[in-house]
């Protein structure tokens, strides 16, 4: 399946016992409109507040789906207004939605005139921010792999390396978007480089301040984490 979802009103994509999430609720859409349990996949888990545009979630069942259309209009049915099922598709049994993901595609958006519109989807920043130092320090991004300076504490993974595949900022009407791709990424990393983007961009710190980061571990209590309503995961690739 492709999905979307508002995360608002969610404490992140992966399913916790106490607290609402997007792949519980999913769960809970699917269980019931196939009348069996279902346990889901998805291809990245997003944190408190984080919204998806389209990322792929992979289930296992052993039953007959006759119409994946009618399963995808009864699952939207079910589902709350704020998670939308894109797209349903039988596939190759081995196929996994997290471990056959080739790259991530991630926008951060801030907007600097006040919109009634944007503001559960947006970071609102009132003040100049310079677009060209923050462009220049977007492409240092690109000249680097190890990010353990952007990493949120208590990350479990075996290591702090990521191919950035893309890293610019461009800018709409009412918006200046940070977008990045990679193969992976760590906890809170995007929204920690948003953060020192932003330093560099308010003039706080240098060129030579930001590039500085990669080239030394700091600790974890220094990051600085952008709010997370600013960030959507856009699309994710997915090797068949």
């Amino acid at each position: 399946m492709s999905v979307a979802y508002k995360g608002t009103n969610y404490c992140g994509w992966q399913i916790q016992n106490n607290d609402i999430t997007v792949q519980g609720v999913l769960n809970q859409a699917c269980s019931r409109a196939l009348h069996l349990p279902v346990k889901t996949v998805g291809s990245s888990r997003t944190d408190r507040g984080v919204h998806c545009r389209q990322q792929w979630v992979h289930f296992d069942i052993a039953l007959l789906i006759r119409s994946t259309q009618y399963l995808k209009h009864k699952l939207n049915q079910q589902l709350p207004k704020d998670i939308a099922v894109l797209n349903i598709e039988l596939v190759k049994p081995n196929l996994h939605a997290r471990f056959h993901a080739s790259s991530r595609t991630y926008h951060y958006s801030i907007h600097k005139q006040k919109n009634p519109f944007l503001w559960e989807t947006s970071l609102y920043h009132y003040g100049a921010l310079d677009f060209n130092s923050m462009q220049k320090a977007a492409a240092i991004i690109k000249q680097n792999t190890y990010f353990s300076s952007f990493a949120k504490i208590g990350t479990n993974v075996k290591h702090e390396y990521c191919t950035i595949y893309e890293a610019v900022l461009f800018e709409t009407n009412q918006e200046l978007v940070f977008r990045i791709q990679a193969n992976r990424f760590l906890w809170g990393m995007v929204r920690a480089l948003t953060a020192e983007l932003m330093s560099v961009g308010k003039g706080e710190k240098s060129l030579s301040d930001f590039e500085s980061l990669f080239l030394k571990e700091r600790p974890k209590s220094q990051l600085r984490l952008a709010p997370a309503h600013g960030l959507t995961l856009m699309e994710v690739n997915l090797e068949r």
